[in-house]
């Protein structure tokens, strides 16, 4: 047996596999070199002395594999962090795998997303990593950047009947980081509408009830922006209807009473008010006792007169009692 000898290896997965092996003799060696060379399985050479290894030499293939290193897509919303960025190889040989390959270093990742970025599609390009073995195929992949969901909801807002409409206020919720308003492009409309969904298109002149507003037209690149209709809710306004003071001369007959409006929305007056089932009732001075005999046999003395019955759908009204002043005859 030779004193010194070549072997060669390969790598199946589990361990080395000795391929082949030759005396030193310098043409064999060269012989044997070159045929393992040209091996697609060749992985390391050892020289061996009377048992003893001598050198471990790595000798490329003749044609290195290469090994192809993909960047897996990744997708995110919005003002997210970057994600972990991971890769995918393709092209292991001799049965290497992702956690056991003769790879060195780290990889590196460059693209140009930053926490606030737009949304849009972002090349991430591979690099970092090194082999002897394998020729490195770097393959780029994308970072999606969808947009962020965004509530926007009219500030619901109550008014007396005959009341302009309030001047509406958005809320908005989902907002990243320290963006507001004014990352948004156009701008808000609103339109109030009843409980038929028919448009009001005067506030002002609408009934006491329930109304819903509806809000459109922020438009955003980042953000989905999702609409909710707030509440417009018209309470009757206060009206105070008071007696308007009366007097007579004792024995005489009843006056054609009336009364005086305190609250009228706008231009209006008591002709939008129901009078049909009004009703004046005289009272003692105590304003608790009712008078109930004859008008005419009221005697010298000052009355109380309350007004009821009146009604109004847009009116809540209260009442503010008059006086009836009684003379002498003499």
């Amino acid at each position: 047996m030779s004193k010194t000898i070549l072997l060669g290896f390969k790598r199946d997965g589990t361990g080395p596999i000795l391929l082949k092996g030759t005396e030193t003799s310098s043409v064999a060696q060269r012989t044997f070199m070159a045929e393992m060379k040209a091996s697609d399985t060749y992985e390391w050479l050892e020289q061996w002395h009377r048992g003893i290894p001598l050198k471990t030499k790595r000798v490329p293939y003749t044609t290195q594999p290469t090994l192809t290193v993909t960047v897996d897509a990744k997708s995110i919303v919005y003002g997210a962090a970057k994600p972990k960025f991971t890769v995918t190889c393709t092209g292991f040989t001799d049965g290497d795998t992702p956690k056991r390959n003769d790879l060195k270093g780290a990889f590196v990742f460059a693209h140009s997303y930053d926490v606030g970025s737009d949304v849009g599609t972002y090349t991430v390009t591979p690099s970092g990593k090194t082999s002897q073995k394998y020729i490195l195929s770097y393959a780029t992949g994308t970072l999606t950047v969808s947009q962020a969901p965004l509530g926007v909801t009219v500030k619901s807002e109550e008014i007396e009947y005959g009341d302009a409409a309030p001047t509406w206020e958005p809320q908005f919720a989902g907002f990243v980081a320290e963006d507001d308003e004014s990352k948004l492009g156009g701008s808000p409309s609103y339109a109030v509408k009843d409980g038929g969904d028919q448009p009001v298109p005067n506030v002002a002149e609408a009934s006491p009830g329930e109304y819903t507003v509806e809000i459109s037209g922020y438009t955003s690149t980042n953000y989905a922006i999702t609409f909710t209709a707030g509440a417009l809710t018209i309470v009757k306004k206060a009206l105070a209807l008071t007696v308007n003071d009366e007097t007579i001369t004792e024995g005489g007959s009843e006056p054609s009473w009336s009364f005086t409006g305190d609250g009228f929305a706008g231009s209006e007056t008591a002709s939008v008010l129901d009078v049909t089932n009004a009703v004046y009732t005289v009272y003692e001075s105590d304003g608790e006792t009712e008078i109930t005999g004859a008008f005419t046999d009221l005697t010298e003395g000052t009355y109380v007169v309350k007004l009821s019955g009146v009604t109004s759908d847009n009116y809540d009204i209260s009442y503010v009692a008059g006086t009836l002043t009684v003379t002498g005859a003499g």
